[in-house]
């Protein structure tokens, strides 16, 4: 994961590159680099110092409506990677009607999280409650 301070160096080596070229293709792509990763680093200075207001599923283990009980980080960690699936899949069901600079940031994203599974392969999750 990378710091508001990566974000910010990346985005200085943009403007620098922008002072750098004389190609208007090429000046509009690093002004659109520059500007995502200011954006990138001030979500990330919010993140900081917000940490304190959030809640995170690991202070609170929630309730098992079915069992009865308190679950563990381990069983709270897959149904929230189960949730991000489905997420994701509703993501992919309507790609084609996201306009193509948020497809192509929400893809550029994705790799920066590592957004790949444990072997390797994108898989399909189960999502029928998204119907």
């Amino acid at each position: 994961m990378f710091t508001a301070e990566q974000f910010r160096a990346k985005a200085t080596e943009s403007a620098e590159s922008i002072r750098n070229t004389d190609v208007p293709s090429e000046i509009r792509k690093f002004q659109r680099s520059m500007e995502s990763f200011s954006q990138l680093a001030q979500n990330e200075d919010w993140l900081a110092d917000n940490y304190d207001k959030m809640i995170r599923s690991q202070d609170v283990l929630p309730q098992c409506a079915v069992v009865g009980k308190r679950l563990d980080s381990k069983a709270v960690a897959e149904i929230e990677e189960h949730i991000l699936r489905c997420l994701g899949a509703a993501v992919i069901m309507q790609w084609n009607t996201i306009p193509g600079e948020a497809a192509t940031r929400a893809f550029r994203y994705r790799r920066l999280a590592g957004g790949r599974t444990t072997n390797g392969h994108a898989e399909r999750p189960d999502c029928s409650l998204l119907a």
